[in-house]
């Protein structure tokens, strides 16, 4: 049965808290950030219901929040965090998912740390997302809707471009910066992507 709790997490930094989705023995978890404006609902209300799905595939999740979500460093810093809980407790491979801002705290995050291995923004913004060409060998998603006024789809275009192999770029015709008019789809990619790259079955998944 899908189900979350509020995990907290003490750093130096002060209290960084997230909501997260157990499966009981698992060792793979997708870990969700959203973007300046924080949370743990990403755009259109997507992690929510991507992370009740992972968790019926029997794959956890993690929807982080951050504590200063205007600064990236600080961003960063809550993700890494965030990873290092879940390694004490007993997980080993992760996929990172990033909206807008959170599409370069993934990246900066995914490079320096070996047990995530892949990586997927949604409208990501180009700032800060330089480490993009040292990801590879981890997987790269990128997501952008073409009508996105807030960061163009020239953004994942770039970082494509910069980026190793795998990769995969989807551009959503029409759609802009929340992913409305395509809520369900983007779903259904991160998670078919996810899936196999963690070692889950994606015969398993729930279709609500």
């Amino acid at each position: 049965m899908a189900n979350e709790t509020c995990l907290e997490i003490a750093t130096p930094h002060g209290k960084v808290i997230g909501a997260y989705h157990p499966v009981e023995g698992a060792t793979s978890a997708v870990v969700m950030v959203a973007g300046v404006f924080g949370g743990t609902d990403g755009p259109s209300r997507a992690y929510p219901a991507l992370a009740y799905q992972l968790q019926a595939a029997g794959t956890a999740a993690l929807r982080l929040d951050y504590r200063v979500p205007t600064n990236m460093n600080e961003c960063v810093y809550d993700l890494d965090a965030g990873l290092h809980a879940l390694g004490r407790m007993g997980f080993a491979r992760f996929a990172l998912v990033g909206w807008s801002l959170g599409g370069a705290v993934v990246i900066s995050s995914g490079v320096a740390h070996p047990d995530v291995v892949a990586v997927a923004t949604l409208a990501s913004q180009t700032a800060g997302a330089g480490a993009v060409g040292r990801l590879a060998p981890r997987s790269l998603l990128l997501l952008h809707g073409t009508a996105d006024h807030v960061l163009p789809d020239a953004c994942s275009r770039l970082l494509y471009q910069q980026a190793g192999e795998p990769k995969q770029l989807v551009l959503y015709d029409g759609d802009g910066h929340e992913f409305s008019r395509n809520h369900d789809e983007v779903i259904e990619t991160l998670l078919m992507w996810a899936l196999p790259l963690l070692g889950a079955s994606t015969d398993a998944r729930h279709e609500g």
